[in-house]
């Protein structure tokens, strides 16, 4: 389940990075501490708007098939997360990025990717393989091949593609009328697969 729908929220959006972190120190001389996990877990909140009793009862059943933080869905990040730098070629599956360090830093993970092209369409792709081209480049392999030449100006934007679950069971929905007017934030958390 992909949640692409806009994310309704007020003021800032609360973001944080957790990492487990194991700390041994004996009390005298050196300390170590290392983690188990290859990286932080990004938490943030996903928030949700009604503007009637059909789109609130949606909602709340929705809330009851994720039932609270057991079950996992899809959220982009809705960030410029990578930047194109040269034109996607037909029938190739290539996508030439600039450096992000995403070869050194993500490398064999699973990865999905959103790319939003300038006209309002937009194309999911996984992310199979990287490799560095210089200090200014990467290269990515993706899982499908590019249907036309398409020039990196007309990519508005590549976000990536998160699993996420609700960090809490409990929802407060706020009810601003009779006729299904609500709001509801919810803090969400990344899973690791």
């Amino acid at each position: 389940m992909l949640f692409d729908d806009f994310n309704v929220m007020r003021g800032a959006l609360p973001e944080q990075f957790e990492r487990r972190l194991y700390v041994q120190d004996p009390g005298t001389g050196l300390f170590s501490q290392q983690s188990l996990w290859d990286r932080n877990k990004r938490s943030h909140s996903k928030g949700f708007r009604t503007r009637s009793r059909k789109e609130l009862w949606e909602l709340r059943q929705l809330l009851h098939h994720l039932a609270g933080r057991k079950e996992s869905f899809y959220i982009p990040t809705f960030y410029d997360d990578l930047l194109p730098t040269a034109t996607l070629s037909s029938g190739s599956p290539s996508l030439t990025i600039e450096n992000v360090g995403y070869t050194k830093f993500v490398q064999n993970r699973k990865v999905s990717v959103r790319i939003h092209f300038t006209d309002g369409t937009f194309l999911d792709r996984d992310i199979e393989s990287s490799s560095e081209i210089d200090a200014d480049t990467e290269q990515l392999t993706l899982d499908g091949v590019w249907p036309s030449d398409i020039p990196a100006a007309n990519v508005s934007r590549v976000e990536f593609i998160e699993l996420v679950r609700f960090a809490d069971d409990d929802f407060e929905i706020t009810h601003r009328n009779a006729r299904g007017d609500t709001d509801l934030t919810v803090p969400i958390v990344e899973v690791f697969e």
